[in-house]
């Protein structure tokens, strides 16, 4: 096992508006400001405004709908 710090050294990152890591190549990446939270039974609901996306490049969007996972034509 590597420690959590060589881990992440070994990627390529960059900083979103909000501060946030990106991690380069990534599909798409919303940065969010978190607007507002709500506990929900044993959970907490963080909600955000987006304000900004970033595309990644050719990847092809991957998406739960109806029990299954699909991918989008583009």
């Amino acid at each position: 096992h590597l420690p959590q710090e060589e881990r992440f050294a070994l990627a390529h990152w960059d900083t979103l508006e909000t501060g946030a890591p990106l991690l380069n190549g990534a599909a798409v990446a919303f940065d969010c400001r978190i607007v507002g939270a709500q506990d929900v039974a044993t959970h907490r609901v963080l909600f955000g405004e987006v304000i900004g996306l970033r595309f990644g490049g050719n990847s092809r969007p991957l998406i739960y709908h109806s029990r299954s996972y699909h991918t989008l034509e583009g």
